[in-house]
């Protein structure tokens, strides 16, 4: 197994476990804002980036600071000529100056292995060059202070999908669409227990809250925020394992027990169709297929402890708190539970007894004070009695009541009963038996009642006449009025009731 410092020097962390580790870090961070937004890194413009973000610590950074001599004593920078070599005594001259510090610091990061610095064709200017391992650790680092919420995203269906587009056309990108399930899979086997971890360390957290806000705080902004709805809801709704876990495994099965589907895999990976030198492409296609198979067929375990504890956590919460809302945690809130417990300071009949016994027994005195509110008297609320039904007024005789309902009755039949009606829509018919509502002349609001009263009345067996409804126009605007948009036809053996005016 290859150790990590074959690949990396042996004194790379040096600089983060010195007494000033908190800023060598910032200078890293430093170093690689510059690599990622410059496509050459010179020395001079880290070392100008050095001063404008770490003015303030450069210039609390001092040689007592620093056991290790080679970054107090300023050296001769490495390419540069006697023609310049004024220029590089004055900027890396010690620690008197911003600009000696930030070479310094450089120096010590270069020295340490985070960067190498390469002379260009000139020789008077440097190119500084991040080495692999040590940019991977740049990034890593920065990843752990600026986490970035990434979107979720579907990984069972984008596998699924990919398989069955792979299995319809059987083209040349069969293995690419393979390989791509296959590092997915591995991915979406990485989001899994990274989010059962997850809701592990919440768990953890939850009993070192001590307030209901930072409690909630936590639960809402970031459990829900970053874990529940970005991760778990998508796991169970749309992009559900359950859902799409037997078509994978069917289509997978099925290429497996096809030699034809594995030879042709074997060959797009480039292997060669003979026996004896395929093999292996063979053997790798199988094994792609068959880790997929294997995943997704054990998933099931995964994913019922992430349940479990996502179950547990949001049960311990709701507990926690409950147990903050309820508990008093200090004696300042004992005694306020006790203060309001006690009854009134001025009971019925009296003082109370018991604040009287009180305040023989602790010594308890009344404490008033004057204050904006002491001017005005508390608003005393209204008690309400029992409510009584209201009076019916009999101002009016009954007999005359009654009279009155009768002829407003009369009345409203003889403007609005069948015969009225037929009698309106004949006296405006044309000869033809029809009647449009868009033709109607509308004098007042009667005529206006007795279009409604007419349409209300359409579906009497005795009314002389059909409607049809036009689809199109839905409604018209007859003098100002806004109607169906309908036609009234006469039934027939109803015509000849029109010259008699029946």
């Amino acid at each position: 197994m290859q150790d990590l410092f074959d690949v990396v020097p042996e004194n790379l962390f040096s600089p983060l476990a010195s007494p000033n580790r908190r800023l060598y870090f910032r200078a890293l961070m430093v170093l690689r804002e510059c690599y990622r937004h410059a496509l050459r890194l010179r020395r001079q413009d880290v070392v100008n980036a050095l001063i404008h973000d770490l003015e303030q610590d450069l210039w609390a950074w001092t040689p007592e600071d620093e056991a290790d001599e080679s970054v107090a004593e300023p050296s001769f920078v490495l390419g540069r000529g006697d023609a310049d070599a004024g220029e590089g005594a004055e900027s890396t001259g010690g620690f008197s100056t911003l600009s000696g510090k930030a070479h310094a610091l450089l120096r010590k990061l270069v020295s340490t292995g985070w960067a190498e610095s390469i002379p260009d064709e000139t020789g008077m200017d440097e190119t500084l060059v991040i080495p692999r391992g040590p940019l991977a650790l740049l990034e890593a680092f920065h990843s752990i202070i600026h986490p970035q919420e990434q979107r979720y995203q579907a990984l069972v269906y984008t596998i699924y999908s990919t398989l069955r587009t792979a299995d319809e056309e059987r083209d040349e990108f069969m293995a690419q669409a393979l390989h791509g399930a296959h590092e997915r899979t591995q991915v979406l086997v990485q989001s899994l227990q990274a989010l059962l971890h997850s809701i592990h360390l919440f768990y953890q957290n939850l009993y070192q809250r001590r307030e209901i806000q930072d409690l909630l705080r936590e639960h809402f902004d970031e459990f829900q925020q970053k874990v529940a709805i970005p991760t778990y809801h998508p796991l169970k709704t749309v992009d559900s394992v359950y859902r799409f876990k037997p078509r994978i495994l069917t289509i997978l099965r099925r290429w497996l027990a096809d030699g034809e589907v594995i030879r042709q895999l074997a060959r797009l990976e480039g292997g060669s169709a003979d026996e004896e030198h395929g093999w292996e492409a063979r053997s790798g296609v199988v094994e792609e297929i068959q880790f997929i198979i294997d995943t997704f067929e054990s998933m099931d375990d995964l994913l019922r402890e992430i349940d479990r504890r996502n179950t547990h956590y949001s049960r311990a919460s709701a507990e926690r708190l409950q147990y903050l809302l309820n508990t008093d945690r200090d004696l300042k809130g004992k005694l306020i539970e006790v203060l309001k417990a006690l009854p009134p300071l001025t009971a019925r009949g009296g003082r109370s007894k018991l604040l009287e016994r009180m305040r023989t027994d602790l010594a308890w005195t009344v404490v008033r004070w004057r204050g904006e509110e002491s001017l005005y008297t508390p608003q005393r609320r209204r008690e309400r009695g029992v409510p009584q039904p209201l009076r019916v007024s009999r101002s009016v005789p009954e007999e005359a009541f009654e009279r009155e309902v009768r002829e407003l009755a009369e009345r409203m039949a003889s403007y609005y009963s069948m015969a009225e009606i037929s009698r309106f829509l004949r006296e405006r018919m044309g000869g033809d038996g029809r009647l449009r509502l868009a033709d109607l002349h509308i004098r007042d609001m009667d005529d206006f009642i007795r279009a409604i009263v007419a349409l209300a009345k359409a579906d009497e067996p005795d009314f002389p006449f059909d409607v049809v409804w036009d689809d199109a126009l839905k409604s018209v605007e007859v003098d100002g009025w806004r109607l169906p948009a309908v036609t009234f036809v006469m039934r027939e053996g109803q015509a000849d009731a029109v010259g008699s005016g029946v």
